[in-house]
């Protein structure tokens, strides 16, 4: 091992040997995992104080919990879960905010006594519990617990919505409690995603919990089953409900296909992505497998992003970032091909995006056995090319065998309206197929025609004047009255 790095194979050599009961291994193995956790909290956290107190927590339960590691060679990912883990109980510490605040194993009425957050996730070990936990739930129940413990409704809000009394909120919370507590007992921290009898046997328990982190490819990579899932590519895809209204009824975007997002930089491409991220999870479960490129600027396009989703969290606990070096960006988008594809396999709809940089240098072949749906699942992977161009320069070439196209504008930022969709330059394939119901279809189109026609009317009514003729260098107009009259009359008819 060289002096202050750790390698993967070294670190898988080091926990075979201390899970085996040889205390220098394990010594070393913490001595050895040290800088690389020092790294990773770094990235998770804003406080560089923190930083030490992060790795120094986490060190200790992995001292404590080693004896639980299920196979060697996935001690990097576990290493890195359990900075990820103290990391977010520090930031809680400092910004306190609800979890469920309800005893897991007792009956008590909400609010009966105060819990500290820190100890509530100290409790539940890892938040993911309870959020797998609420996916098997009924969905009535899921509604009202999500709303009350983690939206923060009070009961009143929560009657009136139900158009019920409040002891019948109460009533209710109470039912949707213990409904949650049998889930509950009956999952442990880390839920197996396939079963055992699955061809493709899995290193860790759960790929999912690998979410929620940036990694770099000179790290040591989480430990992913070999291969990759297979999915198929629908010939009339369905639509990816994004609850975004411009892209559902008038750029519908594919389920399971690839969708080029376009326009000049600082029209939203990134805060789109988050958009869509946080509606598909507020809805089921879902996820994003970016790879970006390291050569975007000095902090890489991989930490922009990661600090946008982190802002609008739980956005970033869905979220895998994988940031690659120049000339390796094949290697890094075979990575998130085959972590999107097992996210996947386990039922999770994924979104698989990729910057220009990346998709250039990686070619024709992007996306290609990566993107489709899952045989018998509700699994999917839906590809997404962010390709935003400088201004003044032309958009992007399209994508070979994209579905679908998001164009955004200047002019729509300019103007306020958000998304920035240039609905007019933007396309979608199931527009034109009959993979949707003829009278969406025909809506689509009707309200594109408008569209178009108000462009033409906005576009005649705007004219260069004199005084502006100076500073713009566009000779002045002066239109004779009847003449716009006539010339407006003329695109009404």
């Amino acid at each position: 091992m060289r002096t202050g790095t750790a390698e993967p194979a070294d670190l898988v050599v080091l926990a075979r040997a201390a899970m085996e009961g040889d205390k220098a291994s394990r010594d070393t193995l913490m001595a050895a995992a040290r800088p690389l956790m020092l790294r990773w909290a770094a990235r998770l956290v804003d406080d560089p104080a923190v930083v030490e107190d992060v790795v120094q927590d986490a060190l200790i339960e992995v001292h404590r919990t080693l004896a639980g590691l299920r196979e060697p060679e996935a001690v990097a990912g576990w290493l890195h879960l359990a900075v990820r883990k103290h990391a977010d109980r520090h930031r809680r510490r400092r910004q306190p905010g609800r979890l469920l605040d309800f005893d897991l194993q007792g009956d008590a009425a909400v609010g009966s006594r105060p819990i500290d957050p820190a100890d509530l996730a100290e409790r539940t070990e890892d938040r993911a519990v309870v959020r797998r936990a609420l996916a098997l739930v009924k969905d009535t129940d899921r509604l009202l617990l999500v709303l009350r413990y983690y939206g923060d409704w009070p009961e009143s809000d929560l009657a009136v919505l139900l158009g019920i009394r409040g002891g019948a909120v109460r009533k209710r919370l109470y039912d949707a409690r213990r409904r949650l507590r049998v889930e509950l007992a009956t999952r442990s921290s880390v839920t197996p995603l396939v079963a055992a009898t699955d061809p493709w046997e899995m290193l860790m328990t759960d790929v999912r919990a690998l979410l929620g982190a940036m990694y770099d490819l000179d790290d040591p990579m989480p430990a992913l089953p070999p291969g990759r899932p297979p999915l198929s590519r629908p010939e009339s895809p369905g639509r990816l409900a994004t609850e975004i209204k411009v892209l559902d009824t008038l750029v519908p975007l594919p389920r399971g296909g690839v969708v080029d997002l376009t326009g000049p930089i600082g029209t939203g491409h990134l805060m789109l992505v988050a958009e869509i991220l946080h509606n598909l999870t507020a809805g089921g479960s879902a996820a994003l497998v970016a790879v970006t490129s390291a050569e975007r600027s000095p902090t890489g396009a991989s930490a922009r992003l990661w600090k946008l989703l982190d802002a609008q969290a739980p956005a970033a606990e869905y979220t895998a970032v994988v940031c690659a070096p120049a000339g390796r960006e094949a290697e890094a988008v075979g990575l998130a091909e085959r972590f999107a594809g097992w996210l996947a396999h386990g039922g999770v709809t994924v979104l698989l995006a990729v910057d220009e940089i990346v998709a250039e240098r990686t070619g024709p072949g992007l996306f290609d056995g990566a993107v489709g749906l899952c045989d018998g699942g509700p699994g999917a992977v839906t590809g997404l090319r962010v390709a935003a161009h400088a201004a003044g320069a032309a958009p992007a070439a399209p994508w070979p065998g994209s579905d679908a196209e998001v164009r955004l504008g200047t002019a729509e930022m300019v103007v306020g309206q958000l998304p920035a969709v240039d609905v007019l330059a933007s396309r979608s394939a199931l527009l034109d197929g009959d993979a949707l119901p003829l009278e969406e279809r025909t809506t689509a189109h009707e309200a594109r025609a408008l569209l178009a026609r108000a462009a033409r009317i906005r576009d005649f009514l705007t004219q260069p004047l004199e005084v502006t003729e100076a500073a713009s260098g566009t000779p002045g107009e002066a239109v004779p009255p009847q003449e716009s009259i006539t010339g407006l009359a003329r695109l009404l008819a």
